[in-house]
C-alpha cells in the first residue's frame, strides 16, 4: 500500500507542481485587474443584456463555482502571459570566467562558490575526455552515426564559414589564438564540447534522467519548478508594487521581494542544471556527446580518416 501511494504521488507531483506555477502567476495578474479596473470589470446587473446575464449566472452558480472558473482563468492567463528567461540570464552569467566584477556579478545571481566549483568541476572533466582525442582527428569524424546532430551542423558551418553558431555564442578561427587554420581537435576542446552539452540540458538529458533515474528527476523537477514559479511571479510583484507605491511611496520598499526571487529563480535554475552535469560526469545517466568522445580514441581513426 505504501509502495503504491508512493507511486501515484510520484505520478502527480510533476502536474501539480507546473499547475501551481501559471496559477499563482494568473492570479496575481487577476488582482492587479481588480485594483487597476475595480468594478469595471465586474458585470452589474443594471449593466446591458449580456452584462447583466454574467451576474445573473454569477449568482446562479455560486462562489465555489465562481472560484473554480477564476481558478481556471488563472492557470490560463499564467500560462499564456510570458515570464523571465531565467535560463537565458543563467546562461549568460562569467560563472568561473573574469576578475572579481564578475564573481561578484555571479554571486549576485545566487551562484555561490560552491555551486561555481561544481560547475567548473565539469568544465575540467569534459575537457580533458575531448582532450583524449586524437591529434589527428579530421572533419570527417564528425559526418558518422554517433556524432549528435548539431556537432554535425556545427563542424559543417566551421568548414564553410570558419564559424559557427554554438547555442548562444558565436565562435570562430579568430577566437583562437592562432594565424593558422585552428584543427578540429581544438575547436572540440575548447568550444564545441561544452556547447554540445549545453544543447542536451533543454530536452535530452531532463528526458534520460526520468527514463533510467526517477527519484532523481523528481528531485531535478522540483528545483525546475521552483525555479519557474519565482520567475514567473516576478513580473506580476513589480507591477503590483508600482500599483500599491501609488498610494504610499512605502510601498517601493517591496520591491526587494521581487529581486530576491528573480536571485532565487537564477540559482535554481543553475542548481537543476548542475544536476544534470553531475548526473553525467558520474556516469549516472549517458550523454550523446561524451558517447561521441569517446568513440574518438586513436583506434577509432586510421589514417587521419575515421574507420
Amino acid at each position: 500500500m505504501y509502495v503504491l501511494r508512493c507511486g501515484v504521488l510520484a505520478t502527480l507531483l510533476p502536474g501539480l507542481r507546473h499547475t501551481r506555477t501559471p496559477l499563482i502567476a494568473g492570479a496575481l495578474w487577476l488582482i492587479i485587474l481588480w485594483l487597476a479596473l475595480g468594478r469595471a470589470v465586474m458585470p452589474q446587473r443594471d449593466g446591458d443584456v449580456i452584462e447583466s446575464r454574467l451576474h445573473d449566472l454569477g449568482s446562479l452558480v455560486g462562489q465555489p463555482a465562481l472560484f473554480a472558473a477564476l481558478s481556471l482563468l488563472a492557470i490560463l492567463a499564467g500560462g499564456a502571459i510570458p515570464s523571465i528567461p531565467t535560463r537565458a540570464v543563467a546562461h549568460r552569467l562569467p560563472i568561473n570566467v573574469g576578475d572579481w566584477k564578475r564573481l561578484a556579478v555571479c554571486r549576485l545571481f545566487g551562484v555561490e562558490p560552491d555551486l561555481a566549483n561544481l560547475r567548473g568541476d565539469f568544465s575540467h572533466w569534459l575537457h580533458r575526455r575531448a582532450s583524449l582525442a586524437p591529434e589527428d582527428l579530421t572533419w570527417s569524424a564528425f559526418g558518422g552515426r554517433g556524432c549528435p546532430p548539431h556537432l554535425q551542423v556545427w563542424a559543417r558551418d566551421i568548414q564553410e564559414s570558419g564559424s559557427a553558431q554554438m547555442g548562444r555564442r558565436r565562435m570562430s578561427n579568430s577566437d583562437f589564438a592562432s594565424d593558422d587554420e585552428v584543427d578540429p581537435r581544438t575547436w572540440l576542446m575548447w568550444g564545441m564540447a561544452e556547447a554540445s552539452v549545453e544543447q542536451e540540458l533543454v530536452s535530452e538529458l531532463p528526458l534520460k534522467l526520468q527514463v533510467e533515474q526517477e527519484q532523481l528527476f523528481l528531485e531535478y523537477d522540483r528545483i525546475r519548478a521552483e525555479s519557474e514559479l519565482r520567475s514567473a511571479i516576478v513580473v506580476p510583484l513589480v507591477v503590483l508594487t508600482a500599483l500599491l507605491s501609488s498610494v504610499s511611496v512605502i510601498w517601493l520598499v517591496a520591491l526587494l521581494l521581487p529581486l530576491w526571487l528573480l536571485r532565487q529563480a537564477v540559482q535554481s535554475c543553475v542548481e537543476a542544471e548542475q544536476l544534470l552535469l553531475s548526473a553525467v560526469m558520474h556516469d549516472v545517466i549517458p550523454s550523446s556527446t561524451v558517447e561521441f568522445l569517446n568513440s574518438l580514441g586513436p583506434e577509432a581513426v586510421t589514417g587521419g580518416v575515421v574507420a
